[in-house]
């Protein structure tokens, strides 16, 4: 009986033992990934975190704001908004009171070697005054019945170029319209257009 409790009585020595030499491992682990860092830095040898942190202070072309005739390249399709048109309608299609049209013409390119799909509805997220647009039936048939105003829809072969409308109605006094486009409606990335209303 008594060798038994001194066997069980070594435990935790043994357990401590364990532990400090655990630590001590630790600490020289530690140590050395310092020298190690330390060297690196001293013979000037760039590491993977230098360079994350050299891309990150570039900015994306999803943080920039386009603005009228400035190119956004996304995929290596290049986007453009070459300028828009107010228009309070016709007999054929009248926006609510106190709203208007606003035809946003774009250029888009696409440098790829795929063919890419444009749609009005899927590609396209638009805001004024910082709310999102919902679809406008009547700014649909103010486009649709329109015989100068080709509506940005359809497929551009690799090297090919589309040039077409997009149709919203905004309130009469906006002053700032946000546009959003993906390649890809699944896509997270996407370019911003912005549009300030000329001051007449």
């Amino acid at each position: 009986m008594s060798r038994r409790k001194a066997k069980k009585g070594r435990k935790p020595l043994y357990l401590f033992l364990a532990v400090l030499f655990l630590l001590i491992l630790l600490g020289a682990a530690a140590y050395f990934s310092g020298l190690f860092d330390a060297a690196i830095h001293f013979l000037g040898i760039s590491d993977q975190n230098n360079e994350t942190s050299a891309d990150a202070s570039t900015p994306k072309a999803s943080d920039v704001l386009y603005k009228p005739d400035e190119t956004a390249d996304i995929e290596n399709v290049r986007v453009k908004v070459t300028g828009y048109e107010e228009s309070l309608g016709d007999e054929r299609a009248i926006p609510s009171a106190g709203y208007e049209f606003v035809f946003v013409n774009f250029e888009i390119v696409n440098n790829t070697e795929e063919e890419i799909t444009v749609s009005s509805m899927a590609s396209f997220e638009s805001y004024c005054g910082g709310y999102r647009l919902d679809y406008s039936p009547e700014a649909f048939t103010a486009l649709a019945t329109t015989l100068d105003r080709q509506q940005i829809d359809g497929s551009i072969a690799g090297g090919g170029t589309l040039n077409g409308y997009l149709c919203l109605e905004v309130p009469a006094d906006w002053q700032v319209i946000e546009i959003h486009y993906s390649t890809d409606v699944w896509s997270a990335d996407k370019v911003k257009f912005v549009i300030e209303k000329a001051v007449s």
